[in-house]
C-alpha cells in the first residue's frame, strides 16, 4: 500500500526545506566573506571597496533570509524561540559583515588622509616658494623705490598758493555748515505746532 503525505505538510516540507537551505546558504556566504576578508587582508582601495560591494549585497541576503526565517516562524506553535533564533543567526550574519565593513572603511580613511597630507605638504612646499617669490620681488621694489630721486622742492609761491587754496577751502566748508543749520533751524520753526 502507497503511503501519502497530505498536500499541506508537503508544502511545510518543501518550505522549511528551502529556508534550511536559504539559511544554510547565507550563513555560508558570510563565513566565506569572513574567509576571503580576514583581519588584515585588506590592503588596498580597490579591494575595500570590492569587499563593501560584496558586503552590502551580502547584507541583502542576510536581512531577506531572516525576514523569510521570522514569517516562518509564525507558522509554529512556540512562535518566539524560533524567531529569537532566526534573529540570532542574522545578529551574527551581521557582525561578520560589520568586522569586514570597518577594516574597509579604515582602510580607505587611512588613505584618503595619506592623500590629504601629501597633498597639504605639497601645497605649504609651494606657498614657501612663491613666498620667496614675493620676498625677492618686494626688495627689489623697495631697492627701485630708493633708487628713483625725489622731485624738485616746491617754491616758496607755490606753497603760499596750496596754503590759500586749503583756507578757502576751509572757509567754503565753514559757510554750508552755517547754511545747513540756518535751514534746520527753520524746518524745526515751520513743523512746531
Amino acid at each position: 500500500m502507497k503511503q501519502t503525505i497530505p498536500r499541506g505538510a508537503r508544502r511545510f516540507v518543501v518550505a522549511a526545506t528551502l529556508l534550511v537551505a536559504t539559511t544554510s546558504v547565507a550563513q555560508t556566504m558570510s563565513d566565506t566573506l569572513s574567509a576571503r576578508y580576514e583581519s588584515g587582508s585588506i590592503a588596498t582601495v580597490e579591494m575595500a571597496q570590492k569587499a563593501l560591494d560584496e558586503v552590502g549585497a551580502e547584507r541583502k541576503v542576510v536581512e531577506s533570509t531572516y525576514l523569510a526565517e521570522d514569517s516562518r516562524c509564525y507558522s509554529r506553535f512556540f512562535t518566539t524561540p524560533c524567531q529569537e533564533q532566526a534573529r540570532e543567526r542574522r545578529r551574527h550574519a551581521l557582525e561578520q559583515l560589520r568586522q569586514i565593513e570597518l577594516e574597509a572603511h579604515t582602510l580607505q580613511r587611512r588613505t584618503r588622509a595619506s592623500v590629504r597630507d601629501k597633498e597639504l605638504a605639497q601645497k605649504q612646499k609651494e606657498d614657501a616658494a612663491d613666498a620667496l617669490v614675493r620676498e625677492k620681488e618686494a626688495a627689489e621694489k623697495a631697492a627701485q623705490a630708493k633708487a628713483v630721486t625725489p622731485g624738485p622742492a616746491p617754491t616758496a609761491a607755490e606753497v603760499q598758493a596750496e596754503q590759500k587754496k586749503r583756507a578757502a577751502n576751509v572757509a567754503a566748508y565753514e559757510k554750508k555748515q552755517r547754511e545747513a543749520a540756518v535751514r534746520l533751524r527753520e524746518r524745526a520753526v515751520k513743523s512746531a505746532p
